[in-house]
């Protein structure tokens, strides 16, 4: 994976890099990063005769591992630049290719960790199912019941469930992964009161859409706009101070945008709306909104750690998986999904008040886009035909179900919830 057939242009870029590093003096450099100098050529070095075996060579297998081989030592220099100190960086004049360095570096460290998962069977049917079930756990846990899966439908469900979920992880892995590593490619040579600058607005922008959400939304259209006209003129002076290159600032631009927008504002929106500032909700996800900013700000710095940015979005995700948790069971088939009961009338409580929830009283677009939960009139009056009434989920036996109703109040939600044992489930 990530093969390459080196040419002469990569030994000039090499040779190049190392006529850019030599004029440093010595004598003005302490031991340590004499002898980080000397690391570097030696690399540099050794890359050089990597890539003039691989150009000769005529043997798929050996260019193969010598591209391996360039890749490790891609990550050792990008380590030592890490060491050299921001001032010996800036002397060196190296600043796109240690920006190519970086990328080879985490090249590396993917092919370390898919080399891993193949080795020790991570990606087998038997780790899909394992990780499925995983994803359904933290759904378990918050409605306190054992969810129950018939033997035959565990491994499609929880593979299911998996899939939904790694594809997740690694969409939002790799955006706001790729906010970062752009962020620091365009954001390199900028000066100190730039970067401070864009710290500032993507802040305010944070904790001002928080309150205008609770207070009125009235404003925010006209701050939204302005945030993105405040951030054009931040990635213009960026692009005028360092990045030259056109095309990687209008990418990064539109990416952090995207991501800037949309994720902070998904989030504060589930408080405001969903959540009602409920105290543990708001300080968790302002604290992934946080761990975010968190990830953006380290991508500020002249040596991005791109390990550290990869922990602090991935330790973001797992919070948002278990979240998500209830999704995952829904996709999975084996709880938390709306579904047409047909129920004996006798085993349904009597807090239920099913008057309320006629079908004869909601709009149509009500019943087939909004799944409000109603009952039909034309059933036997022993028998109750309940649509989209919510399965959360089937646990000892029985199932246990939910009214999803317009008037639903969180105060009274044990009102709309019952159970009933398995045989009484007409279809």
């Amino acid at each position: 994976m990530f093969e390459k057939n080196f040419t002469n242009n990569d030994l000039c870029q090499v040779e190049k890099e190392l006529n850019e590093l030599r004029p440093i003096v010595s004598f003005y450099l302490s031991q340590k990063d004499r002898d980080v100098k000397r690391k570097l050529e030696n690399l540099l070095n050794d890359e050089k005769e990597i890539i003039s075996k691989q150009i000769s060579s005529t043997d798929k297998k050996e260019c193969e591992k010598l591209y391996a081989d360039f890749l490790g030592k891609e990550k050792f220099i990008y380590e030592m630049y890490e060491l050299m100190g921001e001032n010996n960086r800036k002397a060196s004049g190296c600043g796109e290719y240690i920006k190519n360095h970086l990328i080879n570096a985490m090249k590396y460290d993917f092919r370390c960790i898919l080399s891993f998962c193949i080795r020790r069977k991570i990606f087998s049917a038997l780790s899909f199912v394992l990780l499925g079930a995983l994803l359904c756990v933290p759904y378990s846990i918050a409605i306190g019941k054992t969810i129950e899966i018939s033997l035959g439908n565990i491994p499609f469900s929880m593979i299911k469930a998996f899939v939904m979920g790694i594809v997740y992880t690694v969409v939002c892995l790799l955006f706001c992964f790729l906010q970062n590593l752009f962020l620091f490619r365009v954001s390199y040579c900028s000066p100190s009161w730039l970067k401070w600058l864009y710290i500032l607005i993507s802040a305010s922008y944070i904790v001002l859409i928080y309150f205008l959400l609770k207070i009125s939304t009235s404003y925010f259209e006209y701050f939204y706009y302005l945030h993105i006209l405040l951030m054009a003129l931040v990635f213009l002076m960026m692009y005028k101070y360092g990045n030259k290159n056109f095309e990687e600032f209008i990418f990064a631009f539109l990416l952090i945008m995207t991501i800037d927008s949309f994720i902070p504002i998904s989030h504060i929106v589930a408080i405001v709306v969903y959540y009602e500032y409920d105290t543990a909700h708001t300080v968790i996800i302002t604290a992934l909104a946080a761990l975010m900013f968190v990830a953006g700000f380290l991508s500020l710095s002249n040596h991005l750690d791109y390990k550290t940015s990869l922990i602090i979005n991935g330790i973001w995700i797992i919070f948002s998986v278990i979240f998500l948790s209830g999704l995952f069971v829904r996709i999975a088939g084996i709880g938390n999904y709306q579904t047409d009961l047909d129920i004996k009338k006798e085993n349904i409580p009597g807090y239920i008040n099913l008057e309320n929830i006629k079908c004869k009283n909601k709009p149509n677009e009500d019943i087939n886009f909004i799944k409000y939960t109603c009952i039909s009139d034309k059933m036997p009056s022993s028998t109750v035909n309940f649509k989209n009434i919510l399965v959360k989920v089937k646990s000892d036996g029985r199932y246990w179900l939910e009214v999803v109703a317009k008037d639903q109040n969180k105060s009274k939600i044990d009102d709309y919830r019952f159970w009933i044992s398995e045989k009484n489930v007409i279809n």
